[in-house]
């Protein structure tokens, strides 16, 4: 899953008027695409989210949380995920076919030790059969200030683990694609250290802006493949929205 795409909801104080849960408005994602010779893709949707007690539902992403408490919450989520690539991003690409949008589906899992810290475990499968491949997610959150707070955010760290379905999808060359500059290529499975950070900035009671970044490190097993020029990926979603 996506980490940060919401974050996670906290009781408002009795003091505090509940807001709408109904926002909407434009919803920016960039990727700086770690294929060799490929530039930064960019990608900008109109936006809807809907924050309830137990269902969200934030532009790609809808989760229902299924227990909470003071320290825990358990949820299941659905999440679109954009295709990897095009072939014409990158001379590298050409004749590897396009890669296809796809829907995920996982659970999420969270404890908070502590207020301001949370550690956090999410399992995404791709349920439209585009690859068939998994993606573990195990991470920490350090919060920073209050969801109904003017500035509020979070910073984080972790380690994404992705099974071999999920590696040869995105880095893999078949046999039957391979090239004289482009060799074959069946990579296993792959882990790579992450860096996020994200922020909450309430202009006014209607008007807000989320951000959201991640840094991934990729591991060896990318970094072998012959179509990978760099050995980060970073990805920034952004979102303004009006509340109604």
């Amino acid at each position: 899953m996506i980490i940060g795409l919401c974050i996670p909801l906290s009781a408002q104080p009795p003091a505090t008027p509940r807001p709408s849960p109904w926002s909407a408005g434009v919803f920016v994602a960039t990727d700086s695409q770690p294929y060799a010779g490929a530039s930064r893709k960019v990608r900008v949707l109109p936006y809807a989210s809907y924050r309830g007690e137990r269902l969200v539902w934030n532009g790609p992403l809808l989760q229902y949380k299924i227990q909470q408490s003071k320290k825990s919450s358990f949820a299941v989520h659905g999440l679109l995920q954009f295709a990897a690539y095009d072939e014409n991003d990158a001379p590298i690409l050409e004749g590897m076919g396009d890669r296809q949008n796809t829907l995920l589906a996982g659970i999420d899992w969270t404890y908070r030790p502590y207020p301001p810290l949370m550690l956090i475990a999410s399992f995404d499968t791709d349920i439209l059969g585009v690859y068939n491949g998994q993606q573990v997610t195990l991470g920490l959150q350090h919060a920073i200030g209050r969801p109904w707070n003017t500035f509020s955010g979070s910073v984080g760290a972790g380690l994404l683990i992705q099974d071999q379905n999920w590696t040869r999808y995105f880095v893999g060359v078949p046999t039957n694609k391979a090239t004289p500059e482009r060799p074959a290529y069946a990579p296993s499975e792959s882990f790579h250290p992450y860096l996020s950070a994200q922020i909450l900035l309430r202009f006014n009671q209607d008007w807000a802006l989320f951000s959201l970044a991640r840094v991934e490190f990729l591991d060896e097993t990318w970094r072998d493949s012959p179509l990978i020029g760099d050995d980060y990926r970073l990805m920034i979603y952004s979102a303004v929205s009006y509340t109604f």
